[in-house]
């Protein structure tokens, strides 16, 4: 069995760990596109090359129309954001060029459950902020460290 607390996100799955809530949920996605007026308007799913119209126009193959698109995991990234929507708590996580942008996403595993409480509040501020000051994070680690030793 996986466990579900280490499936991090990833641009166009359907469920994975929401990283506003960080518990194992369905999501939903959108995409915000630029139509030829320059308007934005929301689609209620990602594009594939599964199901692109551009590839069954011209008779072509899913690896030559990725030519004409950037794509990542089978998904099309030339709109100007997509946004998943988690299930578990209501909230929105943006993506631009198929990479999580907000909320920022740890990759760092969640804290053991055995873990003193005190120790694991500072784990999980470290966690937080690790992908924006790895230096700050690492001196809470060795805060956390610290009181869990001596």
């Amino acid at each position: 069995m996986i466990q579900s607390r280490e499936v991090f996100p990833l641009y166009g799955k359907e469920d994975f760990v929401c990283p506003s809530c960080s518990v194992y949920s369905q999501h939903d996605w959108y995409e915000i596109l630029e139509n030829q007026e320059g308007d934005l308007e929301i689609s209620p799913f990602l594009r594939s090359l599964r199901d692109n119209t551009l590839a069954r126009a011209f008779s072509m193959n899913e690896r030559s129309v990725s030519f004409f698109k950037e794509e990542v995991n089978g998904y099309f990234t030339d709109n100007v954001t997509a946004l998943s929507l988690c299930i578990h708590c209501g909230k929105p996580a943006f993506w631009i060029n198929g990479n999580l942008v907000f909320p920022h996403n740890p990759s760092v595993s969640l804290p053991n459950q055995d873990m003193p409480e005190e120790v694991m509040k500072l784990y999980n501020e470290a966690r937080e902020i690790s992908v924006l000051s790895p230096r700050a994070s690492a001196a809470l680690l060795r805060l956390a460290l610290e009181k869990l030793l001596f």
